[in-house]
This record gives C-alpha cells, structure tokens and sequence, in this order.
C-alpha cells in the first residue's frame, strides 16, 4: 500500500487539492495512521477511513458529505 507508515496526516487551509473528495477506501486499512487533519471542505465517502484502527482523531475544516461506513472498525 501507498504510504503503509503514514501515521499522521495534515493538510493545511494553504494547500491546494485535485479534489474534495475523499475517495472510498482511500485510506483503507492504514493502520498505524493515528491523526488526520484536513483543513479543507472535504466529502468523505464510504470506506475512506475504513479499518484504520490507530485513528484517534480526525478534524476537517468542514465535511459537506459524510458517508456511511466512512470510519468503520476505527
């Protein structure tokens, strides 16, 4: 997997994203990412976050979608 021992992921207000979307299974199974911070306007679709058992925190500037199953077995 991309990434495997990504543990903390940030994106800051400045940075400029291909899309708003967070893909479904994106971040799948990432299990040692432990802290997500996106300050964007994101959609996260089902399964992005899915089996990432580290995660402890996540926090986004605002989510205008959030899809079921999007932290699953987090």
């Amino acid at each position: 997997k991309k990434f495997a021992s990504l543990t903390n992921l940030i994106i800051s207000d400045e940075s400029v994203l291909e899309s708003s979307i967070i893909e479904s299974g994106q971040f799948k199974g990432m299990k040692n990412l432990v802290s997500v911070s996106i300050m964007q306007d994101v959609s996260l679709m089902s399964d992005c976050f899915n089996d990432c058992s580290s995660l402890k925190s996540a926090v986004f500037k605002s989510v205008n979608t959030l899809n079921e199953r999007t932290f699953k077995s987090c």
